[in-house]
């Protein structure tokens, strides 16, 4: 995931949203700003090695609303932001959950998403009819920093798109 090493500086708390058993984004911005990094995942509940790092996995995922499903506990980026105690933190996230993200972040509000200073995302299924109203929600926070699509889902299905993930790095306006 792109990142802007010149940005990193400010940020005291980092959040990495979907692991898989491998973090080596949050291990490294952990390392580099010597903060905890909150790994989450619900799917993949083996908490990733993070030598040197600060980890705190937590086996749960992110969603619209506190829920548990087939036996997953999932709960908003807010509520998971306050419990870790960082409501005040300046936080870099990088989510990556496989389409929660348009549910996930349109639930969030505002001032949390002002906390953030840097977030990683990649964007699944982007001719999804709810892209619009969350890119315009992020765009009243964040600047779009970088942009590319995610080479392992090309797809002509989903033309004008060249694939249908595309990572996305938004930077805090603030």
């Amino acid at each position: 995931y792109v990142m802007c090493g010149n940005l990193l500086s400010r940020g005291t708390s980092v959040y990495s949203y979907g692991v898989a058993n491998t973090d080596e984004w949050g291990c490294t911005v952990s390392r580099r700003l010597e903060a905890p990094v909150h790994q989450y995942d619900c799917f993949d509940t083996r908490p990733p090695a993070c030598p040197d790092g600060q980890p705190v996995f937590h086996a749960e995922c992110v969603g619209p609303s506190r829920l548990t499903e087939e036996g997953r506990l999932f709960d908003t980026v807010e509520a998971q932001i306050a419990n870790n105690g960082d409501r005040r933190k300046r936080i870099i996230m990088k989510m990556d959950v496989e389409g929660a993200e348009w549910t996930s972040l349109m639930a969030t509000p505002d001032a949390v998403l002002s906390q953030i200073d840097q977030l990683a995302i990649e964007f699944h299924r982007v001719n999804d009819p709810r892209t619009l109203d969350l890119i315009r929600k992020l765009k009243d926070t964040f600047y779009v920093a970088n942009i590319h699509f995610n080479n392992a889902a090309c797809d002509t299905r989903v033309a004008p798109f060249p694939a249908w993930a595309f990572q996305v790095l938004l930077v805090n306006k603030y």
